[in-house]
C-alpha cells in the first residue's frame, strides 16, 4: 500500500489542527500555544538540564522521544509543522531539481544539540530559539490579531522573541534554495535528537535481494538518506516518509 498519500493527509491535518488553534476561534490560543515546545524532546530535555529538576508540564516530549526509538523519525516525517511547511515550499518551487547541497549533514545538528545542551546546564535556554514547534508557535502569535496578540506573547516565558523566532521560521523555509528539506538535513537539533534516537528503531528501512539497484529510491529521497548501494540507509536522516518503499518498482523495499 502507498503510504504518501496517507501521509500527507496525516501532515495536512495536522498542520491545519496547529493553525486552528493559532486563530483563538475555537480554543484559547493564549492557553495552548505555550504547549506546543513541551512535545518537543529537545525542549523536554534543555528545560531539565536547565532547571536541574524534572518538568512534569514535558511529559509529552518524553512520549515523542520514546515513540521515535521505536519508529525512527516518524515525527519529522509525519508530524512536523515546520516540516510540512518546508515540503509544502519544496514542491511549489521545484526544490527536488536543486542539488546545491544533496550531503545530510546530521552531524551539524548533533554538535547544535551538544552546545544547546551544555548552554541548558549553565541555565541558558537557548533551544526554543531553533525548536521547530517552539518557533512554529511564536510565528503563529506573531500573526494573530492584536487584540490577541499581546495576550499570546505574554504566555511565553521568553521576551524579545516576537521577530527573532518568525524570522528563524522563514529561514527555515528559505533553505529550500539549497535542495529539498535543508533544514531538517543539516540544521535542525531536534531532528539530530530524533535521529540519534532512531538510529536503532524497530521500524527501519530494509531492502530485500528483489532490488535492482535501479536508483531511484535514493534520487528521489528527500533527505538524502540512501547511499550509492541502495541496500545501505544513513539511518539518522532517514525520516520514515516511505517515498522510496512507495517508487520502487520491484517492492523490495519495507519498513519494518
Amino acid at each position: 500500500m502507498r503510504c504518501g498519500p496517507i501521509r500527507r493527509i496525516v501532515q495536512i491535518l495536522v498542520l491545519a489542527v496547529l493553525v486552528v488553534i493559532g486563530t483563538d476561534l475555537v480554543v484559547s490560543a493564549a492557553a495552548c500555544l505555550p504547549w506546543f515546545s513541551r512535545f518537543s524532546p529537545l525542549m523536554t530535555l534543555t528545560t531539565r538540564f536547565a532547571a536541574h529538576q524534572w518538568t512534569p508540564y514535558f511529559f509529552g516530549g518524553t512520549i515523542v522521544f520514546f515513540l521515535s526509538a521505536v519508529f525512527p523519525r516518524f515525527f519529522c516525517g509525519w508530524v512536523c509543522p515546520v516540516g510540512t511547511c518546508i515540503d509544502i515550499v519544496d514542491t511549489v518551487t521545484l526544490a527536488g531539481k536543486r542539488t546545491l547541497l544533496k550531503t545530510p549533514f546530521w552531524a551539524t545538528a548533533w554538535l547544535l544539540d551538544a552546545g544547546l545542551i551544555a548552554a541548558a546546564m549553565n541555565r541558558y535556554e537557548w533551544a526554543g530559539y531553533l525548536d521547530p514547534l517552539t518557533f512554529f508557535a511564536h510565528t503563529l502569535a506573531f500573526f494573530m490579531p492584536q487584540k490577541n496578540s499581546q495576550l499570546i506573547q505574554n504566555a511565553f516565558a521568553d521576551t524579545g522573541t516576537e521577530l527573532i523566532l518568525p524570522a528563524v521560521f522563514f529561514g527555515a523555509l528559505a533553505l529550500t534554495v539549497l535542495g529539498r528539506r535543508t533544514w531538517c538535513r543539516m540544521l535542525c537539533p531536534l531532528g539530530g535528537l530524533l535521529g540519534m534516537a532512531g538510529t536503532w528503531g524497530l521500524f527501519r528501512r530494509q531492502v530485500n535481494n528483489d532490488c535492482i539497484q535501479c536508483g531511484k529510491c535514493r534520487k528521489q529521497c528527500p533527505m538524502t538518506a540512501i547511499p550509492a548501494d541502495p541496500h545501505q540507509t544513513k539511518y539518522p536522516a532517514c525520516i520514515s516518509c516511505r517515498h522510496c518503499s512507495d517508487i520502487c518498482p520491484r517492492n523490495a523495499i519495507r519498513f519494518g
